[in-house]
């Protein structure tokens, strides 16, 4: 996932929120600002198919 980490899938949360409390339709606006990268990174055994390790990744 990537975008402005203060946001709801890149847009303004203040929108969201409105939009879910209020049950009326609402235009969107991108969020800006403090944009991140975050990932997981999975390794896994071959023969079994399951995780072994992962570690979160997070940069700005």
């Amino acid at each position: 996932m990537t975008g402005p980490y203060d946001s709801v899938i890149g847009v303004r949360k203040e929108l969201v929120v409105d939009k879910f409390v209020s049950g009326m339709p609402a235009r969107f606006e991108a969020a800006t600002g403090d944009v991140r990268l975050c990932a997981v990174v999975v390794e896994c055994d071959a023969k079994t198919g399951r995780a072994t390790r992962m570690e979160r990744l997070m940069l700005k």
